[in-house]
């Protein structure tokens, strides 16, 4: 590129995960394989945390080998130690190490794990899932029956042509000595193409083992579920019957009640969905499995069933059945908040009614107080006027007695109407100021 294009370049903002993003397709590139070789590969479960530790340890194996050091943030690290390769990948909740070395007797499984790699795995960081033995040796006689250099008995062992019918494996997933068995023999596959196969074989015996994490999580979860369905059905019952039950059943305290056990049903889901992760974790890894199988290219040989087959048979049904629980897991998880979202209204309603019915009751009051006070303040309006026209009757009865000509009984009597509508109007006027004030508060 030309100076100009540099400056230009320079000058156009950069998306800060450009480079991180591009180099994110080159983080684990494959290494190529001669043959014959062995290689050994060993996957911890090591969660997503722990990286520093696990850093710190591979740093100082590394160093104790006297050979070149991972970049700070790197996932993936090679270094030739001359007697083997070592590598290592560092995934999201696992962690690889394995070590490749040659083959001089191009026989299958005749080398050992190197000494100073297995005694640092002894205090590797996490918990040992995985162990896979890939053996590959050269077919210097590919028209000759080889079935013979597998070491173990035929049953349930796969085997296939692959990669355009270039090479065979065979393999049966078991646990033989420590470790997965895995033997490929090469007729025609150059270095590179053989490292991405053998490093798709181990990926599969790698992807399979993670994926079927999830089974423990089935057997866990299939009783409580079974358990917290029965009890949901139970209370579903309930609801669907607390209509024709008596009084307390269907008052508000009952249905708070219902909602209260499908509360407490709810939070123990919500716990048990914490094995989602895993069953979404399991779908993933599966797909790397067929994604993996797919890219070998598999041909069938006469009377052994291919790798593909073999995992339709064992590694599917397995997945199936953790798919299986992990939509169970889901529609109990539906069924139980619309139930709670059922009984919430019901509790709202039964509140709402509660109170109309309240504010029905004090509005009565209210009335009652009303007409009560109405009733109080004629009788009051009587007393003021009795107590007045007395009042006028001793001062006519005390001008009598000065001689006035006067009738006190008739001056009361005249008095009564012109005091009884002045006192109704006060009464009438300080009841409307009150009211007012109490408006403004």
């Amino acid at each position: 590129m030309n100076p100009l294009a540099d400056s230009v370049f320079a000058d156009i903002a950069q998306h800060p995960q450009r480079a991180t993003l591009s180099n994110e397709l080159h983080a684990r590139p494959f290494v190529a394989v001669e043959s014959p070789s062995d290689i050994f590969s060993f996957a911890f479960i090591t969660g997503e945390g722990g990286d520093a530790v696990e850093r710190s340890r591979l740093e100082a194996f590394c160093r104790a080998r006297g050979g070149a050091m991972p970049a700070r943030d790197a996932k993936q690290f090679n270094a030739d130690y001359g007697d083997f390769i070592f590598r290592w990948e560092r995934h999201t909740e696992f962690t690889v190490y394995s070590a490749s070395l040659a083959n001089p007797r191009n026989q299958p499984f005749s080398c050992q794990v190197p000494q100073p790699l297995l005694e640092w795995l002894t205090e590797a960081n996490g918990e040992l899932l995985d162990a896979a033995h890939l053996s590959i040796i050269h077919d210097a006689a590919p028209n000759d029956n080889v079935d013979a250099l597998w070491p173990f008995d035929n049953r349930d062992v796969a085997s296939s042509r692959i990669a355009g019918d270039n090479a065979k494996i065979w393999c049966d997933l078991r646990i033989r000595r420590h470790l997965n068995h895995i033997l490929l023999l090469n007729n025609a596959m150059d270095p590179e193409t053989l490292g991405r196969v053998a490093q798709r074989l181990l990926e599969i015996s790698t992807y399979r083992s993670i994926a079927m994490l999830a089974l423990p999580e089935v057997a866990r979860l299939k009783p409580q579920l079974a358990q917290i369905e029965l009890e949901l059905s139970h209370l579903l019952y309930r609801l669907k019957n607390a209509a024709t039950c008596d009084a307390k059943t269907n008052s508000i305290d009952g249905n708070r009640a219902l909602l209260h056990e499908v509360s407490a049903l709810s939070a123990h889901v919500q716990e048990l969905s914490s094995a989602n992760y895993r069953f979404s974790a399991s779908r993933a890894y599966r797909t790397l499995v067929a994604n993996r199988i797919h890219s070998l290219r598999e041909q069938k040989r006469t009377g052994k069933q291919t790798l593909s087959r073999f995992l339709e048979r064992r590694f599917n049904p397995a997945m199936r059945t953790s798919e299986a629980v992990a939509a169970r897991l889901a529609s109990v998880e539906a069924r139980v908040a619309r139930a709670v979202d059922l009984l919430s209204t019901r509790v709202n309603l039964a509140q709402e009614q509660q109170n109309q019915r309240l504010l029905e009751s004090m509005n009565r009051r209210a009335k009652m107080q009303l007409r009560l006070q109405e009733t109080v303040e004629g009788l009051s309006i009587a007393a003021i006027t009795y107590y007045f026209v007395g009042l006028v009757g001793y001062m006519a009865k005390a001008a009598k007695t000065l001689n006035f000509s006067i009738q006190p009984e008739l001056i009361q009597g005249l008095s009564i109407v012109p005091i009884a509508v002045l006192v109704g109007l006060n009464v009438k006027r300080v009841r409307k100021k009150l009211n007012a004030e109490s408006l403004k508060d």
